[in-house]
């Protein structure tokens, strides 16, 4: 469960995360999304292989299906002034989340009335992100399960 957590929160990193100004102070640069997408991949991936007991193998290729997933551009689907979140969830299926649409939507219908702190929760959207990140990381949980 703390590995599925973490990778939710990793998800943030790719998209978006908090500002270039906040990495840049925490680490003292900021990622690129190229950079961002590897680390949420590769850390994500390790953290739901060593959790779930599988062989270590399975890191590289599931590092490299999140992160070839997460490339997909479904976000102009997700954001924007006329979202498809049908579009988005077809295509969050990429990296096995069909529930982004509705994530989204959810998120959007409530935006403005969302809990706010600091950089890291600061609006619909980190919370559409968790969600997402939340989403991805136990599907891929569940594809180790049921593999091994």
């Amino acid at each position: 469960m703390i590995a599925v957590l973490i990778s939710a929160l990793l998800y943030r990193c790719p998209r978006g995360g908090p500002s270039g100004e906040v990495w840049k102070r925490w680490i003292g640069f900021a990622p690129g999304s190229t950079v961002a997408g590897l680390t949420w991949a590769i850390g994500s991936s390790a953290l739901i292989v060593f959790a779930a007991g599988a062989p270590w193998w399975l890191i590289p290729a599931f590092a490299l299906a999140m992160y070839l997933g997460e490339m997909v551009p479904y976000m102009r689907y997700a954001t924007g002034p006329n979202p498809n979140y049908w579009m988005a969830s077809l295509l969050g299926c990429t990296m096995l989340n069909p529930l982004l649409g509705p994530i989204y939507w959810f998120a959007r219908k409530y935006e403005g009335r969302e809990f706010k702190y600091g950089p890291l929760l600061d609006g619909w959207t980190c919370y559409a992100e968790l969600g997402c990140g939340l989403v991805t990381a136990v599907s891929y949980t569940i594809l180790v399960l049921v593999i091994f």
